[in-house]
């Protein structure tokens, strides 16, 4: 995890590097949809963030599967 700290020296937060985020993925099918729940903001991408969501679509409702899912609003 790549840390970043505020200029005091405190942790401000970590988020995946992209060899950690590889590896995570590679516990889901690689046909698995990936979305990322939040507004227009830059956050931090950790594992606690990720869950499996069934009925995910963006079009029709007979196209929903399940879907690997990142609410980045836990930051």
């Amino acid at each position: 995890m790549k840390t970043y700290h505020y200029p005091l020296g405190h942790e401000a937060g970590k988020t995946f590097t992209v060899k950690e985020l590889r590896a995570f993925l590679k516990n889901f099918p690689e046909d698995m949809p990936v979305f990322v729940e939040w507004e227009d903001c830059a956050v931090y991408l950790i594992p606690e963030a990720a869950q499996i969501k069934n009925g995910i679509h963006k079009g029709q409702p007979s196209e929903s599967v399940p879907a690997l899912v990142f609410d980045v609003n836990i930051y």
